[in-house]
C-alpha cells in the first residue's frame, strides 16, 4: 500500500511541475514578447503595480522582469524537475522541491504586490508541492 501511496504522490508532483513548468514558460515568453501584458489581458495590472513601494516605478513599467522571474524561476525549474521526474533521476525529488519553493515565494510576493484569491490555491499546491517532495527524498534514503 506504501508503494501505491508513494507512486501517486510522484504522479502528482509530476502533475504539479508539468503545469506550472508550461505555464510558467509560455507566460513567462508571452510576458516578455509584449510586456504591456496585452497576449495576457494583464494591462490593466500596470498600474497597480507601478505604485509599489518598493521599486515599483523601476521594475513594474510594464510587465517584462514579471516575464523573466515566470520564465526563469517558475517555467524553468518546473520543467527541468518534470523531466528529471519522467527519467526517474537521482535528484528528481530536490528538483521538485526547488520548484515548489520558487513557486510558493512567487505566491507569497503576488499575495503582498496584488492580493487575490487564486494565489491562495497555487501556494497550497507549492507547499504540497514542496512536501511530498521531501517525503519521497526521506522514502529513498530508507530503501538505499
Amino acid at each position: 500500500m506504501a508503494i501505491k501511496g508513494q507512486k501517486g504522490l510522484r504522479r502528482a508532483i509530476l502533475t504539479i511541475s508539468v503545469i506550472n513548468g508550461f505555464t510558467g514558460l509560455v507566460c513567462g515568453a508571452l510576458l516578455m514578447i509584449r510586456p504591456d501584458g496585452a497576449l495576457m489581458g494583464l494591462g490593466v495590472v500596470i498600474p497597480v503595480l507601478h505604485r509599489t513601494p518598493v521599486l515599483g516605478d523601476v521594475f513594474f513599467r510594464n510587465l517584462l522582469w514579471v516575464g523573466v522571474v515566470m520564465f526563469a524561476g517558475l517555467g524553468v525549474p518546473g520543467t527541468i524537475a518534470a523531466a528529471l521526474t519522467l527519467k526517474k533521476k537521482d535528484q528528481q525529488y530536490h528538483l521538485q522541491s526547488l520548484a515548489g519553493i520558487l513557486l510558493v515565494f512567487w505566491c507569497v510576493a503576488e499575495l503582498f504586490l496584488l492580493p487575490n484569491p487564486a494565489v491562495l490555491f497555487y501556494l497550497v499546491v507549492g507547499l504540497f508541492q514542496v512536501g511530498a517532495a521531501r517525503y519521497l527524498v526521506g522514502k529513498l534514503r530508507l530503501w538505499s
